[in-house]
C-alpha cells in the first residue's frame, strides 16, 4: 500500500492532450500518481470538511481515503460517503466526487487524510482538495482550502504577517509518506527558522513530530517571538535516527512532511489558507521536489 511507480519518460496521453514528462512541469498544482495527503481535516464544534477528488487519469481510478487524528490513530468520521476511518470508491474517467463530513458533535476533531490510488499494476492520477471551516466571531462560518499534496518535500517556507493577522500552521508526518522515506516510520526532527523581510534570522528552534501524527497551532501561541513581526517561517525536516545517520551521514536523511499555512485577519472577518513555498530541485522521477 502507498506504493508509487516511477514515471516513464516520453509522452503520455491525458485528458488534456499530450504532456511531455521529459521536461520539467512548472506549476504549483502538479498532481503525481499514487495519491497524497490532505494536511488538515476538521469536523465538529461548528465546522466540517468538504473533500473533492478528481480523476485526471485516462482510465477509471479506484481510491481509498484514510482519516487520522492528531495522535495518528484512525479517525472515524460520518460523511456523505459513509461512516468510518476508511472510505473507498471508483472515479470514472474525468469524474469527481465530493465527500462532506457532517460536522456533528460539540468538539472539534482535527487530523489529516491520506489518499491511496495504487493498484497492484497501476498508480492512478487523482487530484483533490479539502475545504474546511472555522467559526469566527463576525461570520457564521469562514472557510479555507487545502490541496491534496502529492509531492516529496522536506524544506518548506510559509510567509506570515503577524501585524495584520493571526497565522497558523498545520503539519503532518503522514503515514502516506512512509514508503518514500530513506528510513521510514521515524520521528520528523524539525529545524524551524524565522526570517524578517530583510532576511535576518530573528529566531530559531526545533520540534519533533512522531510518525503518523499531526499538529496545528497558532504562531503567536507556539512561538511568541513572532508576535508583531512579518517574514517567513522555514521548516527543514530530517530523520536523525541511527539508521538515517548510517545511511546519509551525521546530519541524518531528509524526511518528507506535509504542511499548510492558515491566516485569520485581526478583524475576525476573513479566514484563508497560505500555500507553502517549496524550493525546487527537479528530477525526472518525482518532478519538482527539494
Amino acid at each position: 500500500m502507498f506504493r508509487r511507480l516511477t514515471f516513464a519518460l516520453g509522452f503520455v496521453a491525458g485528458l488534456f492532450g499530450y504532456v511531455s514528462l521529459s521536461a520539467p512541469a512548472y506549476a504549483s498544482d502538479v498532481v503525481y500518481a499514487g495519491g497524497g495527503t490532505l494536511a488538515q481535516v476538521v469536523d465538529g464544534g461548528g465546522t466540517h470538511s468538504i473533500i473533492t477528488l478528481v480523476n485526471l487519469d485516462v482510465v477509471a481510478a479506484s481510491y481509498v481515503l484514510y482519516f487520522y487524528a492528531d495522535n495518528g490513530q484512525p479517525l472515524s468520521l460520518t460523511t456523505t460517503a459513509g461512516t468510518g476511518a476508511v472510505l473507498s470508491g471508483v472515479l470514472p474517467i474525468g469524474g469527481s466526487t465530493i465527500i462532506q463530513t457532517n460536522g456533528g458533535g460539540s468538539t472539534v476533531l482535527s487530523g489529516y487524510a491520506v489518499l491511496d490510488t495504487v493498484s497492484p499494476s497501476y498508480d492512478y492520477q487523482v487530484g483533490g482538495s479539502v475545504v474546511f471551516g472555522l467559526p469566527l466571531a463576525n461570520l457564521p462560518l469562514a472557510e479555507a482550502s487545502c490541496p491534496l499534496d502529492t509531492g516529496f518535500d522536506y524544506i518548506i517556507g510559509i510567509p506570515f504577517d503577524q501585524t495584520a493577522a493571526s497565522y497558523g500552521v498545520a503539519l503532518a508526518n503522514s503515514f502516506g509518506d512512509g514508503p518514500y522515506q530513506y528510513n521510514s516510520g521515524q520521528t520528523a526532527n524539525l529545524a524551524i527558522s524565522f526570517y524578517d523581510q530583510s532576511g535576518n534570522n530573528f529566531y530559531s528552534t526545533t520540534m519533533q513530530l512522531p510518525y503518523g501524527q499531526h499538529t496545528s497551532f497558532m504562531l503567536n501561541s507556539q512561538f511568541t517571538e513572532t508576535a508583531g513581526k512579518t517574514g517567513t517561517m522555514v521548516i527543514t525536516s530530517m530523520d536523525t535516527s541511527a539508521g538515517a545517520v548510517s545511511l546519509c551521514g551525521s546530519g541524518g536523511c531528509p524526511y518528507v512532511i506535509k504542511a499548510l499555512g492558515l491566516r485569520a485577519n485581526n478583524a475576525g472577518t476573513t479566514f484563508t489558507s497560505v500555500t507553502p513555498l517549496i524550493p525546487c530541485n527537479y528530477n525526472s522521477t518525482y518532478g519538482c521536489t527539494n
